[in-house]
C-alpha cells in the first residue's frame, strides 16, 4: 500500500472510539482500546502510533 493510498482514520472515527471507551480509567487501557478500534484488521499497521496523556 503506498503512502498516498494508506488507510487513515478520520477524526470522527477517533471521536467515536474515545466516546465508546470513556469509562476506561488508565491511559494505557484507553490507548489499547482505541488502537484496536482504529487499526485495520489487515494491512500495514507497523507505523501506527497513538499517544494518550492523562491530565
Amino acid at each position: 500500500m503506498s503512502s498516498a493510498t494508506a488507510w487513515r482514520p478520520q477524526a470522527s472515527q477517533l471521536t467515536d472510539a474515545l466516546i465508546r471507551h470513556k469509562e476506561l480509567t488508565t491511559p494505557e487501557a484507553l490507548a489499547d482500546a482505541v488502537m484496536n478500534d482504529l487499526t485495520p484488521a489487515e494491512g500495514v499497521t507497523d507505523d501506527t502510533a497513538l499517544v494518550v496523556v492523562s491530565l
